[in-house]
């Protein structure tokens, strides 16, 4: 996990050594959400 403004560079810098890496989501509030997380999107499955 790290900040939204780092992501660029935390990307290059797994790139640049091997590893893949790709943007997951994000953390927002709960709000009212029942759970504490909740996974939607692509990579929900």
């Amino acid at each position: 996990v790290v900040p939204a403004d780092s992501v660029d560079v935390a990307l290059t810098t797994l790139a640049d050594r091997g590893v893949d890496a790709w943007v997951a989501g994000e953390i927002t509030e709960r709000g009212e959400h029942p759970t504490g997380a909740t996974l939607t999107g692509d990579h929900a499955a």
